[in-house]
């Protein structure tokens, strides 16, 4: 998401001044420099000179910051603090106050509270199976909580209200809601061919095994597009309850998948950790298909009446029963499309979502200057 927001601001004419590392060559540094990184994670120095120079040089009027960990390090708040560029943080997860970013443990949603101490999470080895890594990430994030460094920045920006409460608990200042905008585009001669359609990664906190309980019996066309931890679970279940209704066409590119989606009578997203704002939903919605989701996260927020519906996360019942009956109301299913084009047009294109992330960056550029801008839509408390 990254790069299609740097992408977005350049073809709007603006100037963008990338500031990445990558955080795959790790497992190609040699012990030295893996030390190094790992020190690095509560500061770096040398980062610290690079984005320095790189302030001095370019003058930017904002810093847009997506992911600091591990390699950038919250370093880079300190830095841009010092030079008094804004800073807008976009928020992709939950990293801020969770190691492994998902609020998901044990196979289901974390119920710690965003302010309370990560021992457990160390107890439990939250991030990659290991409690040295997950000691190291909660003591980075303790020590930068102890500096102040994460009040350094001028505005987060959360995808949804949920996530935007949790932050705002956290302890966090000025967030915002944005949701992230969506790349699909609306074909005009795609037709619904009646199917319900699931895309995403094969894997527990996704609900792919929810899903194929779900359609288990059911005579009703299903399409299921992705892979990932559980294929051969899923392959599995599918040898015991075969069901030539459901159809797998493994893992597709985003315009294939788009295509699907522009065609399906229903997107089924049943997820079961706390979502944020998932591409296969805003695609479908800007397509035009509705959405049947799990009520978690963030999801009942981009689903209002008329462009979707929810159901409880994990509950196969339920969910049977929501296809049965949307399947049985398809003609009136499908004169909902128009509707929730319209409605994803309006939420999730790219012009929206430009427009609204330059409210953002003005707001941050006005309140780093010393103004008192007033707060966009979405900041007060009870819009949360």
């Amino acid at each position: 998401m990254a790069q299609k927001e740097l992408e977005m601001l350049r073809q709007a004419g603006h100037t963008v001044v990338p500031f990445l590392r990558d955080s795959a060559l790790i497992a190609d540094y040699s012990p030295w420099k893996k030390l190094c990184a790992f020190l690095g994670g509560f500061y770096n120095w040398k980062l610290a000179h690079e984005l320095s120079d790189i302030i001095d040089k370019e003058k930017p009027d904002v810093a847009q910051v997506h992911n600091v960990f591990p390699l950038l390090s919250p370093t880079v708040y300190l830095v841009l603090h010092v030079k008094k560029v804004p800073i807008v943080q976009t928020v992709h997860n939950f990293r801020f106050f969770c190691p492994n970013g998902l609020l998901f443990c044990y196979g289901r949603p974390c119920e710690r509270k965003p302010n309370q101490s990560m021992l457990r999470c160390v107890s439990r080895r939250c991030l990659r199976n290991s409690k040295l890594y997950t000691l190291w990430y909660a003591l980075i994030l303790r020590f930068h909580y102890i500096l102040g460094t994460f009040k350094k920045i001028d505005c987060i920006i959360t995808l949804n209200k949920f996530s935007a409460r949790l932050y705002r608990h956290a302890g966090f200042g000025t967030v915002c809601a944005k949701p992230n905008g969506s790349d699909a585009t609306p074909d005009p001669e795609a037709k619904c061919e009646g199917y319900f359609l699931f895309v995403g990664r094969f894997s527990q906190e996704k609900g792919i095994m929810t899903m194929l309980k779900a359609v288990s019996g059911l005579n009703v066309p299903v399409k299921m597009i992705g892979n990932g931890p559980m294929d051969e679970e899923v392959a599995a279940y599918m040898k015991e309850h075969p069901n030539p209704n459901v159809t797998f066409l493994g893992y597709q590119p985003p315009d294939v998948c788009n295509y699907y989606m522009a065609r399906a009578l229903v997107t089924v997203f049943p997820s079961e950790c706390y979502e944020n704002c998932p591409v296969t939903v805003i695609d479908s919605l800007r397509l035009g298909t509705p959405v049947l989701a799990s009520r978690i996260g963030g999801l009942p927020a981009l689903l209002p009446p008329g462009a979707g519906w929810l159901f409880t996360p994990g509950d196969i019942e339920e969910l049977k029963e929501r296809i049965k009956d949307l399947y049985a109301r398809k003609d009136e299913v499908e004169s909902m499309r128009e509707k929730v084009a319209a409605y994803g047009e309006r939420e999730f294109s790219k012009e929206a979502n430009l427009a609204r992330l330059i409210e953002i960056y003005n707001y941050a550029i006005s309140k780093r200057n010393g103004g008192n801008p007033l707060l966009l839509p979405g900041m007060l408390d009870d819009e949360l």
